[in-house]
């Protein structure tokens, strides 16, 4: 072979040898969780408080500072309980997932069918452990158990309502802020598809009408999105001020804060704080007003066609209305 073929070699030698990675940090890695593991074996072994429940045998020997760390509850549990045995009013088996995933990190398999949805079998034991984490504020096991759910039964506009309603009943906040924007995403307020999120409750529409992804042109929208749901029920009235809280009043145009405002004596805004909306509304405005009317930015803002300045110097002339009120 000659020198030059010889030359060629080494440099694709070189080029296919490995970069320096640095020293091999694996090793290191698992004596440190060998050693947690050991750590954990001998506080477990030397535990100093038995939780029990009420009507079984079963015994859970813990250690009471381990047990104070798992939330607040719990923590305050164990400094006001003086005893070596707890009672912890939940079906032993609730309380054996609980501690299962507190100490080791697990939880049991959700049961599911042929076609690998969660099946019915599942879901009383499912509603019974979230709300015990729920009760005891176990935030991480609600989280894991909010995961583990949408990972085995994927969140689509079928199901999410459902799933809107599980995880605001129990305060699981992935699920419900998940279901909420796929809720938000399938409405079309202008075209009439809102039937399947007005048949929902008050805190459900809450949840939607906070998305981010609530699919609306503009915020007026979200307004007539809250007068159809009041208008299913009378009763529904006085849900409407919080609902309108999660309306995005600066994204509303000059004449639909002056017609939301001039129409607060009727339905479905009686029950709201008119004093207060008006305030509200009056600061939205004038921000409206500055930002338009300002000499430095009028030519940014300037409307191209002369009609319509025409009819944005009336609307903001009839702005005025609002002050009256």
């Amino acid at each position: 072979m000659s020198d030059a073929g010889e030359e060629k070699d080494e440099e694709d030698a070189e080029e296919t040898e490995p970069e320096d990675q640095g020293p091999d940090d694996r090793p290191a890695l698992k004596s440190a969780i060998a050693a947690l593991a050991r750590q954990l074996a001998v506080l477990h072994a030397s535990s100093n408080v038995v939780l029990k429940t009420p009507g079984s045998s079963k015994v859970y020997k813990c250690r009471r500072e381990v047990v104070a760390t798992w939330s607040p509850p719990f923590e305050t549990l164990m400094k006001e309980t003086a005893e070596d045995e707890v009672q912890i009013d939940a079906p032993p088996e609730l309380l054996e997932d609980a501690l299962r995933f507190m100490l080791q990190g697990r939880l049991p398999s959700l049961p599911s069918d042929e076609s690998g949805n969660l099946s019915d079998q599942s879901e009383e034991r499912r509603h019974s452990l979230l709300s015990f984490a729920d009760t005891w504020q176990l935030e991480d096991l609600k989280s894991t158990y909010g995961e583990m759910m949408m990972a085995r039964e994927r969140l689509s506009a079928q199901n999410a309502a459902s799933y809107l309603q599980l995880g605001l009943k129990h305060s699981v906040a992935n699920i419900s802020l998940a279901a909420a924007d796929i809720l938000a995403k399938s409405i079309d307020v202008k075209n009439g598809a809102v039937a399947h999120v007005i048949a929902l409750d008050a805190a459900c529409m809450q949840a939607i009408l906070a998305s981010d992804e609530l699919h609306v042109e503009d915020e007026a929208e979200s307004l007539e999105l809250i007068q159809r749901w009041a208008a299913v029920d009378k009763q529904r009235l006085h849900d409407v001020p919080g609902l309108l809280m999660q309306v995005r009043l600066s994204l509303c145009s000059f004449q639909c804060l002056i017609d939301l405002v001039s129409n607060l004596s009727k339905d479905p805004w009686k029950e709201v704080d008119a004093k207060r909306l008006s305030a509200k509304v009056r600061t939205v405005v004038d921000e409206k007003l500055a930002a338009v009317t300002s000499d430095r930015m009028r030519h940014f803002t300037k409307l191209p066609d002369p009609e319509q300045e025409r009819k944005l110097a009336a609307t903001l002339q009839a702005s005025k209305s609002l002050y009256a009120v």
